[in-house]
């Protein structure tokens, strides 16, 4: 469009008059056909919005630094709960411009959504550590009292054992073999039991190596194993002594029937003279007993292993309970911190509550006090109307006072935004129309469409007038292809003059701060005209006026300024009723004498939505006449 504008200005100057406006001929750009379609889609709902996903994606692709399409694309991801590509759109909106408000807004919605999800997935990972836990508590339970059935029956079976053991009667055996049998059955008994006390221990150890991941409350239950398992510790020990205590016996009784078995068979040898057979059956007896020694020692060390498989299972119960502990102290950890979240969120959004509380408040107070103002400007209008003889009939009266001019997302020669202090001052409710410019014309031949001196416009001069008369029709229709020089001569006529750049932006925000429009920071067809959707002027007052009661403000024709161009100017302008290109007095008095580019605001019919902006800059010569251009007048108050 820029582009568009330089063709028409180059096209003007070489009095090519003729040429078609390039709005009616360059179609959109891609990009922004692609950005609409997106926006249609995300608006019929949630089940177009991956239709609208695509559309910002390719207006995107074509446009890199398109920062609306990525806040919008970061709105139809947030819609769809995927957050974190809506995170990483609204992240690149503000890289391109970080003052890019909306973008900020939707990255602390998509903060607090994340916020939100991250306390209740905690939540239930911790209902599930906790329904776990239940589980292996009440498993450990039923492992404990089956352990203890087993320790009962194995106690059970060490005092049959017992009773066995001091049921047998050494010193009534007959013979030596009978004893030695019994010895050998007693030893085999031992043995058995001995292997099931080991196989009870492996079991422990296993259920040591699960205990590891029990809680606290069962602790008392393993200390109660512990304590059986060193009570039957202490019944084996007691055992072994007694069995030590019986082999002792065995080996004295085995000692005297030795003696009686040797004395018997030298006798029997004397008897028969067979002394080998004597030697042979005495040391069968010594091997017999060595062997007997040797099992005792190979009982004495078995029980020694068990020993030491109970210290070991000490240290793993040990073990299970510090993990226990510690998984604990974490559990605690946890639910403080998701309460500590928990009460921030509430503190959040009872301050969130009470800041809307304290916005519907203000604003109430501000509609009160924007009726008020309304009255008291109606009544001043009024009174200067009286005052002055009715020259300042269909005018509004602007109050004295400062504005915030400019916009931090706007084009460059937007910026800074400032605050401005602005005399008060009456500006034309409409803006002039072809009736009001042929009462001019009429008193002013040198400015009819014949007679007015080349210098003063581009060749377009009332391009769509015939002769002296406009269009058919349109006498309440702004006027159009005026030149600067033009207009200024017609306020100079009317005892009026053009306004400055500050007196018509503080106009047309109507008392608003920040706002796009003069209504709002939203725009469609029914506020405005815009876009070429009419492709022509309207008639002046046909959409609503602005908060000063004044009417196209946006659309319907450019209008002119008082001001000469200048990109920087906000950067060091006066901070009251500034002006840039000399002083008032100046400018007014010898307007035909400035030759530099001059401003214009407002949009046009033709113009795209984002150059109808209050704080939208555009410059031109002052010898441009439009279809797109025209003006309206303001007057100072006299004090």
């Amino acid at each position: 469009r820029e582009l568009a504008a330089t063709l028409k200005h180059f096209c003007a100057e070489t009095s090519i008059a003729q040429l078609a406006p390039l709005e009616f001929v360059l179609p959109k750009p891609p990009h922004e056909k692609c950005y609409e379609r997106g926006m249609s889609y995300f608006r019929r709902g949630q089940d177009t919005h991956a239709q609208a996903v695509t559309e910002f994606r390719e207006a995107i692709a074509l446009k890199s630094d398109f920062k609306e399409a990525y806040h919008s694309l970061g709105l139809a991801y947030l819609m769809t709960g995927k957050l974190d590509e809506a995170k990483m759109a609204a992240e690149k909106a503000l890289a391109i411009d970080s003052n890019y408000q909306p973008a900020h807004e939707l990255l602390d919605a998509i903060r607090s959504r994340l916020v939100t999800n991250e306390l209740r997935r905690q939540n239930e990972e911790l209902q599930v550590q906790i329904d776990a836990l239940r589980t292996e508590n009440q498993a450990l339970r039923t492992q404990n009292t089956g352990l203890g059935k087993q320790l009962d029956n194995t106690r059970q079976e060490l005092e049959s054992v017992r009773q066995q053991w001091r049921a047998g009667s050494w010193d009534d055996t007959p013979l030596g073999r009978f004893a030695r049998e019994s010895v050998r059955q007693q030893w085999r008994a031992e043995t058995v039991e001995l292997s099931k006390i080991r196989r009870e221990n492996k079991k422990l150890q296993t259920e040591a190596d699960k205990l590891r991941s029990a809680n606290r409350a069962l602790q008392t239950e393993a200390d109660k194993l512990r304590a059986q398992n060193g009570e039957l510790q202490e019944e084996k020990t007691a055992s072994q002594q007694q069995l030590d205590r019986a082999f002792r016996r065995w080996k004295t009784v085995i000692g005297g029937l030795s003696a009686i078995c040797v004395a018997c068979f030298i006798a029997i040898f004397f008897q028969l003279n067979s002394k080998n057979e004597a030697d042979s059956q005495i040391g069968l007896l010594q091997q017999e007993q060595q062997q007997s020694q040797a099992q005792l020692q190979k009982l004495q060390n078995q029980l020694a292993e068990k020993n030491t498989e109970i210290r070991g299972l000490k240290s793993a119960s040990q073990k299970t309970v510090r993990g226990e502990a510690q998984l604990r102290n974490q559990n605690r950890t946890l639910q403080n911190q998701n309460a500590v979240l928990l009460d921030e969120q509430e503190q959040s959004q009872a301050q969130l509550q009470k800041l809307q509380n304290q916005l519907a408040e203000k604003n109430t107070e501000i509609r009160g006090l924007k009726s008020a103002s309304a009255a008291l400007l109606e009544e001043l209008g009024k009174a200067q109307q009286n005052t002055s003889g009715g020259r300042t009939r269909n005018m509004v009266l602007i109050p004295e006072g400062r504005f915030q001019m400019g916009s931090k997302n706007g084009e460059f020669d937007e910026k800074p935004v400032h605050t401005v202090h602005v005399d008060a001052f009456y500006i034309d409710k409409y803006e002039v129309t072809n009736a009001q410019y042929k009462k001019f014309v009429d008193a002013n031949p040198q400015w009819r469409k014949p007679g007015i001196p080349r210098a003063y416009h581009n060749g377009s001069y009332l391009n769509d007038w015939n002769q002296n008369e406009y269009p058919i029709g349109k006498g309440e229709h702004p006027v159009t292809y005026v030149s600067w020089y033009a207009a200024m001569a017609y306020a100079q006529w009317a005892g009026k003059r053009l306004p400055t750049e500050a007196e018509w932006e503080k106009a047309a925000r109507g008392g608003a701060v920040g706002q796009r429009y003069p209504w709002g920071n939203s725009i469609d067809a029914g506020k405005a005209n815009y876009g070429s959707n009419i492709d022509d002027t309207t008639r002046v007052g046909s959409y609503p006026a602005n908060n000063y009661g004044l009417h196209d403000m946006a659309g319907n024709v450019r209008e002119w300024c008082l001001d000469a161009y200048q990109g920087g100017f906000y950067k060091s302008s006066h901070r009251r009723n500034p002006l840039a290109g000399g002083t008032l007095t100046e400018v007014v008095t010898h307007f035909t004498n400035q030759k530099g580019y001059r401003v214009l605001r407002g949009g046009s019919w033709g113009s795209a939505e984002q150059t109808v902006r209050v704080a939208d800059r555009r410059r031109s010569t002052p010898t441009y006449a439009s279809a797109y251009v025209g003006f309206r007048c303001v007057k100072d108050v006299t004090r």
